[in-house]
């Protein structure tokens, strides 16, 4: 069985404006909100589609995204047309929801939890399970970025690490891969709550 990741989509693969534009470039979708009227311009991270490609070889590749389906839908469809390189979707509603923040529980994929790993550029996401998540830096249209291209060299580490000694749950290995180059961990969790630099979920919390 291939080991699962779980990608998260605005600000790690692609970036949406809404109103006026950060970015000049001409968006690869503009997609409809909820509300019928507004619209928003998504742009795709630099190498996005090479990364799917590679990953979606030697992994189950899930996109969990805090966004509103319909909005993630549009997206999705256009960065896997085909529907051949991301196998499931999970959208706000299968979010953990806590005082205003978007929990991801890896518990609710059914998967053992030693076969997954979460990527996000919010620490508040992968809270619940830390000792599965990578953060990546938030991208907001530096069309110079390469942290895909970064975080591939990671994912091929682990998963030539899980052939030695089989699961992603090693304590050592994970200090390894917790953050990309150029992360400064610290500053990312300084506001979070204490239960979340602990693992807690708020689903845990009486």
């Amino acid at each position: 069985m291939k080991p699962t990741l779980v990608l998260d989509l605005d600000e790690t693969l692609v970036h949406c404006c809404r109103g006026e534009a950060r970015i000049t470039a001409v968006p690869d979708v503009v997609v409809e909100f909820d509300d019928g009227i507004s619209i928003g311009r998504v742009h795709f991270r630099p190498f996005v589609h090479v990364f799917l490609e590679v990953v979606a070889k030697t992994f189950e590749v899930v996109i969990f995204t805090a966004s509103q389906q319909l909005y993630a839908d549009q997206v999705i469809d256009a960065l896997d047309p085909a529907r051949t390189l991301i196998s499931h979707r999970l959208y706000r509603q299968h979010c953990t929801e806590f005082q205003g923040a978007y929990f991801k529980e890896l518990s609710l994929l059914g998967r053992p939890l030693c076969k997954c790993v979460l990527v996000d550029n919010s620490p508040i996401s992968v809270a619940c399970n830390a000792q599965n998540g990578v953060l990546i830096r938030s991208w907001y249209g530096d069309l110079r970025d390469q942290e895909l291209l970064a975080l591939l060299e990671v994912l091929e580490d682990m998963r030539r690490y899980d052939e030695r000694i089989p699961g992603f749950d090693r304590p050592c290995y994970q200090r390894r891969i917790s953050w990309l180059p150029g992360q400064n961990p610290w500053m990312q969790f300084i506001a979070l709550d204490a239960h979340c630099l602990t693992g807690t979920c708020p689903s845990d919390m009486a």
